[in-house]
């Protein structure tokens, strides 16, 4: 079973990505040039808009949760968590 920091952070993430705003926890390969040297290699932002196979969006990146303030990176280091994958429901380059 999954564990999320607070309650409000599990909220938002389940939320149907048609909402606003929508809290990714991304999953990046580790050919993944912002990678280099990290073992997590999650990202976590906020935006206000989701379009399918598309990171590019405007957005808020967060290294904290908006809610409790546990430091994301260091609670979730799971694949179980990601709700984008950078190849499966996004790529970064054309």
């Amino acid at each position: 079973m999954k564990k999320y920091c607070c309650i409000d952070f599990e909220i938002q993430v389940k939320l149907p990505s048609t909402t606003a705003p929508n809290i990714r926890i991304i999953k990046y390969q580790s050919s993944h040039p912002l990678l280099k040297g990290l073992t997590k290699q999650f990202g976590f932002c906020i935006t206000m808009g989701y379009d399918k196979y598309n990171i590019l969006l405007p957005k808020m990146t967060i290294s904290y949760c908006p809610y409790c303030g546990s430091k994301l990176k260091d609670f979730y280091g799971s694949d179980e968590y990601a709700n984008e994958i950078e190849g499966e429901t996004f790529v970064t380059s054309p």
